[in-house]
Order: C-alpha cells, then structure tokens, then sequence
C-alpha cells in the first residue's frame, strides 16, 4: 500500500540499552532475525504506538478498521495489562491529532531513538523530502511532545515489563515467518533487476496492524535503509500468521519495490508525469477506490505491480499469471503495456543498467500506445 513515498531511518544501534545512566528509561532492544540479508523483527516502538492506537476510542485507526481484526492470546494480553490505561493523555493526543495519512504514525514512530528524543537528523532528512505541510508533525518540536507522551505513557503502565515478558511469543511469530521465506534470495534478485542495492532491508512484524503494510526508505548520509512494516493476514491457534510463501514473496517484492523506483514526488520525472497525466482519466475511479488521486501515485503503483509481475515469473510462473490477471481486475488496464516495456529492459541490460534510466521508456511507451 502506498499513499505516498514514505521515507524512514532507523538503525539498530539506536535501539540498544534499557536503561540510561542517571536511571532514563529506554526502549528495550528489538527482537531479531536473519536471512538472506532480510532483518525480521518485533521492534518496541511500534508495539508501543499500536497499543495507544488500539487503546483508543475514535481515531484514524479505529475508524478506518486498520488495528488488526484477529484475536490473538496476544491482544488479550494487551487488554488485561493495558485496557486500564485507555484514557491516558497519550492515547487522548492520538485521538485528537488529524493526521496527514494512515503511514504517518509509523514513519514517524522510527525516528524515536531508545531515550525517547527525536533522531534529528533523520527527522529532518525525512522532512526535507517533501511539503512540510502535508504532515501532522510539520515540526521536530511537535514530534518530541508526542514521543514525551508516549514515554510517559511507557513508565505508567510498566510497558518495558510487558515487552520482556512477551519475548518467547515475539521469536515464535519471527521464526514462523522466517520458516515461510522463499529459499531463494528474492533481495539478490531484486537488485540484480534493478541494478542497485541499499545497505539493509529490514521487515518488521506488526501484531496489531491490519493485514498489509507500508514500505519506507531513507537515505542517511551515503547509507540507504529500507523497511516493510507488516500486518498479520490470519491466526492459528490464536497466534498471528504473516502471510504464506508466494503471498510474502510478493508483499516484500511490492513493498521494498517502492524504494528501488520512487516516481511520485520525484522531480526528476515531473515533465514525464505530466506528459502522461491524461491517462489517469479513465482510470480515475477505479484508483481513487484504491486510496490513490493523484497520477504520479497511480503512475508508481503501475510500473511498480508491473515489476512484480515480471519478479514473480522466475519464482512461480503460474501465479505471476494470476497475479497479472488481478492487477487488470483492480483498474490497472496499462500493465500489459508496461510488462511489455520491462521485457525490453530486461532483454538489453548491457544498455540499461539501471531501471530507473528506464522509466521515462516505459513512460513514453504509454503515451504512443495511449494519446
């Protein structure tokens, strides 16, 4: 899912300690594992912020039905120690806070380093992206009362106790999941099709999101970081499953896609997208039920579910055909076209090197095939 580029930073050694010297609280360390180069974890923060969010009443997530529908020995869990902390003033903020997007919170959730202060300096790279107006947190000081809120939040109901108690189910949910992953390495993959690579891949499971995620990335210095932030899509013996094989290899390939081709807001394609504007007309319906208005939006989405296609015929021919199938059921009437393009790239990469060269191609393809 994608409402806009989402860009985060969050590294691991910002994520180590519990407690500081002159007795500062501070977030227990994520739970990890790893293949392939994928890190998978349960990270604290986004525990913390899902429980104010499903403490709530009336809030974007509540409203929206995005706190996870399945109930899980877990989320009983989280009513018995919680429920008695739903009228904290954390959880009252994030009622009356009017959030740009649904990927907001979580974006910005991942700026908090373990002492609760705001990582500046991947706040403002993150910013700096894009319209500061288009975010509740248009400020660094706006963001600190919040992570002040939430820390607060984290002392009054022995948050830190809870986390460490619930370590055995955090590795249970990681090794199911690391026990679906393709054998192949589907990030070798990825950036030998698009001819990059980032400096980490990250896929953090998300207990109570609902079912999907978002994929964000951001650029710290010369490094670049990449996330999937991931909702269970079941429940099995009340315990939450994260999706199966061909479904994950699919979500992390769509999600993690995202950071390989970044279209929207980009300046670079702003004479392309809008050259190509007309064709999100009679489409538009279709997309705007799919949470997405604006061409450049729609324009990412297609070439991206495109790639996924193309990605998927090397792991499961016969569901990268399906897969296509349900992209032209979802209003996505280009994608023939734009896998037509791709083969292009791919059958002359001693000329492209790098799919992001390729893109104003496949936009140019568009136009002559559609004026």
């Amino acid at each position: 899912m994608k409402k806009m580029i989402i860009a985060i930073c969050c590294f691991t050694l910002l994520f180590s300690g519990s407690i500081q010297a002159g007795g500062e609280p501070q977030l227990p360390k994520p739970i990890t594992v790893t293949r392939n180069g994928l890190i998978m974890s349960v990270r604290p923060e986004l525990e913390l912020l899902t429980i104010v969010q499903y403490m709530g009443k009336d809030n974007m997530n509540i409203r929206y039905g995005l706190i996870s529908r399945f109930y899980t020995n877990y989320k009983k869990d989280i009513d018995d120690h919680f429920r008695k902390y739903d009228n904290h003033p954390a959880v009252q903020y994030y009622e009356n806070a009017a959030f740009s997007a649904i990927d907001e919170p979580p974006a910005m959730i991942l700026f908090m380093r373990p002492d609760f202060t705001v990582d500046e300096e991947a706040y403002r790279s993150y910013i700096k992206q894009f319209d500061s107006n288009d975010f509740y947190f248009d400020e660094i000081e706006k963001l600190q009362e919040f992570f002040d809120l939430l820390k607060d939040f984290y002392l009054a109901s022995d948050f830190e106790s809870f986390f460490k108690k619930h370590i055995d189910y955090y590795q249970t949910i990681l090794n199911n999941t690391l026990a679906i992953l393709p054998e192949e390495n589907l990030l070798g993959y990825m950036e030998e099709f698009y001819g990059q690579k980032f400096d980490e891949y990250n896929v953090v499971l998300v207990t109570l999101f609902h079912t999907g995620g978002f994929g964000p990335s951001i650029a710290k210095g010369e490094q670049r970081f990449i996330y999937s932030l991931l909702g269970p899509n079941d429940v099995a013996d009340r315990i939450p499953v994260f999706w199966d094989c061909d479904y994950f290899t699919e979500l992390e390939a769509h999600e993690f896609g995202h950071s390989f081709i970044p279209i929207s807001g980009e300046e670079h394609f702003a004479e392309w997208i809008e050259k190509s504007k007309h064709l999100l007309e009679p489409i538009s319906e279709e997309m705007a039920g799919l949470a997405y208005s604006d061409w450049d939006t729609v324009l990412e989405e297609l070439i991206l579910r495109a790639c996924v296609v193309e990605m998927m015929k090397y792991y499961n021919p016969e569901r990268a055909e399906q897969l296509l199938a349900e992209e032209r059921e979802n209003g996505f009437i280009y994608i023939d076209t734009v896998c037509k393009s791709i083969n292009k790239y791919l059958a002359d990469r001693a000329v492209y090197k790098n799919f992001n060269t390729f893109i104003p191609l496949i936009i140019e393809d568009l136009i002559v095939t559609y004026p």
